[in-house]
């Protein structure tokens, strides 16, 4: 009976969308109910999925939201602790307002030095430790005791990870 309640909600939201919009539309709004049905049910509870291009942003019921994707910078407490970075190519990116990690390709090693001093004039240098293991670079520095930038820079795949952490 589950089953079949399940089959007949999707279908009317199908045949709702399908009236309302235009084809592609339409997908996008099907693609957005089966995903919110799948992560409300992952859930348990209601949530809210926006998906924009490659970007995915997810509300659940208590107002907690996580972005996942985009190109764009993003913006949030966490990310907005980050010194803005426009070189190579951002390929990933997750963001909560507790954690912002944003990997980027085609970094050129002298981009990541010179961010990597940014973030350190950005006040990241408490606590800070850097380190070098083959072709992997990483720097770790806090701001005070719950604020954290950390980096890390592989020079044999140009490709750096930025992550900030605001502890709660």
């Amino acid at each position: 009976m589950k089953k079949t309640a399940w089959v007949i909600a999707l279908a009317l939201i199908l045949i709702l969308v399908l009236a309302g919009c235009g084809k592609e539309k339409a997908a996008e709004k099907v693609d957005e109910a089966a995903q919110e049905a799948v992560i409300n049910n992952a859930l348990d509870g209601e949530a809210e999925v926006d998906i924009d291009g490659d970007k995915y942003t997810i509300e659940d019921s208590e107002g907690n939201k996580v972005t996942v994707g985009g190109t764009e910078w993003p913006e949030g407490a966490a990310a907005d602790l980050l010194p803005k970075f426009d070189k190579g190519d951002m390929t990933v990116g997750v963001v909560t307002d507790q954690l912002c990690s944003i990997e980027f390709e085609n970094v050129e090693k002298e981009d990541f030095e010179a961010y990597r001093e940014d973030v350190k004039n950005a006040g990241f240098t408490q606590q800070a430790v850097e380190a070098t293991i083959d072709s992997t670079v990483s720097y770790q520095g806090y701001l005070d005791d719950k604020q954290a930038i950390y980096l890390t820079y592989d020079e044999s795949t140009k490709s750096m990870v930025v992550m900030a952490t605001i502890d709660g």
